[in-house]
């Protein structure tokens, strides 16, 4: 696959460890991933590039929260356009991306979880990581 035709995720996410995890992880299935360590950095990336595939978004971060960000994101429609998966180790996660209408996943779920969404948002097949 070419380069520059490889499916793109945006992490938001502000622990160093986790997104760096998660951008090797989506490496393996052929992803090309940018990242942003708060909803503001990420609403700038938006601003000014291509859509990624999908958003894997964590809810507690500085600057901007990402339900703050959820909560920004619905004020346009090309943000709403693009697909959204909170990850979260918060309890109250899973109600907040059902809220907004966006997927969920456990912060630390098992990987294969992650690249079933990523799938399923993105058109990659996941078999070649396995």
């Amino acid at each position: 696959m070419a380069q520059d035709k490889q499916p793109t995720v945006l992490i938001v996410e502000d622990q160093a460890d986790v997104c760096s995890s998660l951008r090797v992880l989506l490496s393996l299935v052929g992803c090309q991933t940018v990242s942003a360590s708060n909803g503001q950095e990420a609403l700038d990336y938006l601003h000014g590039n291509s859509p990624p595939c999908l958003i894997l978004l964590d809810l507690r971060m500085p600057v901007m929260s990402g339900v703050e960000f959820l909560h920004r994101r619905m004020l346009e429609s090309a943000l709403m356009a693009i697909p959204v998966v909170v990850c979260s180790g918060e309890v109250s996660g899973k109600h907040e991306a059902a809220e907004h209408g966006v997927d969920y996943c456990c912060k630390g779920s098992d990987p294969v979880e992650i690249l079933g969404l990523v799938s399923r948002y993105c058109g990659v097949s996941f078999r070649q990581a396995c």
